[in-house]
């Protein structure tokens, strides 16, 4: 099951992280932006996320509308995302 929610989590947020996220702003995460994302919002991804359909914007969508739950190293990532990508209002 673990293996499974690993896949699930590359799926909608490893992967789509890397496309199109120009709905948030002019710029996208660096590789090791994504990269970092994709190891310290594992877990929040799973227990928030587990439901969303792959897309990138969707994805980090859920992360942000969860930002109050998640753990303080993700919480970090998407913020520092958001504010290079000039949405740092949510």
């Amino acid at each position: 099951m673990k293996h499974i929610a690993a896949v699930l989590f590359l799926a909608l947020v490893a992967a789509p992280l890397a496309g199109p996220l120009t709905a948030f702003g002019q710029s996208q995460p660096s590789d090791a932006e994504k990269q970092k994302v994709r190891v310290d919002c594992r877990g929040d991804f799973i227990r928030n996320c587990a439901g969303v359909t792959p897309g990138g914007v969707d994805a980090l969508n859920c992360l942000v509308a969860h930002m109050s739950s998640l753990s303080d190293a993700c919480a970090a990532d998407i913020n520092a995302i958001e504010v290079e990508m000039g949405d740092s209002g949510s």
